[in-house]
């Protein structure tokens, strides 16, 4: 069986690669503009206290749901894409992030994440190139 991949992004060119699990905090080469880097996974800030009324009863990546289909029978994750080359016709190079909750318990405040961010980034550079 095959090993999982982790995908990264270059923080100079943002030429994403797949890495080892076990590479994460190790230094790579980027293959793009041989830059040496520390491969990381994105730092996710969590919401410790309520921005609002400052309440420390934080619900944290509570998934945000897709409700639809006849009378909302089917639900899904709810997603963000970006795609690295838009004017592409087929290939679009395009990455997902799914879309997290932070919820204040005391006053009901919600707070939205992301994951996979930093490829996000990396494609919408790619795709601002010309």
């Amino acid at each position: 069986m095959a090993e999982d991949k982790v995908m990264i992004a270059c923080p100079q060119c943002h030429q994403e690669g797949l890495v080892s699990p076990t590479s994460i905090g190790d230094e790579v080469d980027c293959p793009s503009c041989q830059v040496r880097f520390v491969a990381t996974e994105p730092v996710v800030p969590v919401m410790t206290h309520c921005p609002q009324c400052g309440s420390d009863k934080i619900m944290s990546d509570v998934p945000l749901k897709d409700h639809f289909g006849d009378a909302a029978a089917f639900s899904r994750q709810v997603t963000v894409e970006k795609q690295g080359a838009p004017q592409a016709w087929v290939f679009k190079d395009s990455c997902e992030g799914q879309v997290f909750l932070s919820i204040c318990g005391e006053c009901g405040h919600a707070a939205m994440r992301v994951s996979n961010a930093r490829l996000l980034w990396a494609k919408h550079q790619r795709s601002k190139r010309p």
